[in-house]
């Protein structure tokens, strides 16, 4: 029995050691995140723009991201006018807190969006959609750098960027499907 007790006790040694590795070793990853893309959108600049400067614009977008996500977050208007500059809004499940927020900080009808999005305090970032018109589309050009304080985020960010660059694609791709719905 005393061997079961010590085998065990070596593992949870083990087990500990290594998660302090793991904590420690996300301070040497980099606090910066970036993710850069640049993505073809089937509707025109104007009705993009229209799409992510708006309240209404933006839960019919995240509507039919959710729907094609199979998702079901809500977007609440949590301040400000209801689009443009200062309008501040956030993402919930429903019945939940909100745990994402966006704050617009400049727009330049029809081609530019910035905005500071908040990730529950872990990631702060600086968004940024550069829309360029290209005969019946948009190239749309999605920039976003931000500050990660938890080193496990860290890791997770770092395991997980090219699952939020496709994220990105397909949010982009539903905003082109509602905008051509809303043009029609």
């Amino acid at each position: 029995m005393k061997r079961w007790f010590k085998w065990l006790g070596i593992l949870v040694a083990v087990a500990i050691a290594l998660t302090v590795l793991f904590v420690l070793s996300g301070y040497l990853l980099p606090a910066e995140i970036e993710l850069e893309l640049e993505h073809r959108v089937d509707a025109s600049s104007e009705e993009l723009y229209e799409l992510t400067t708006t309240y209404d614009g933006i839960k019919a977008w995240w509507k039919r991201a959710n729907e094609d996500r199979g998702e079901a977050f809500e977007v609440r208007h949590l301040d400000g006018p209801k689009a443009g500059v200062g309008m501040h809004i956030g993402f919930a499940f429903p019945g939940e807190d909100v745990f994402e927020h966006w704050t617009f900080t400049k727009v330049e009808a029809p081609l530019s969006v910035k905005m500071d999005v908040d990730f529950m305090g872990v990631l702060v970032s600086h968004r940024t959609l550069e829309l360029t018109p290209e005969d019946q589309a948009t190239l749309v050009h999605w920039s976003e750098t931000g500050l990660v304080g938890n080193p496990m985020w860290r890791w997770m960010l770092k395991m997980f960027k090219r699952g939020a660059i496709e994220n990105r694609h397909t949010l982009l791709d539903s905003a082109g499907a509602v905008a051509g719905a809303v043009a029609r």
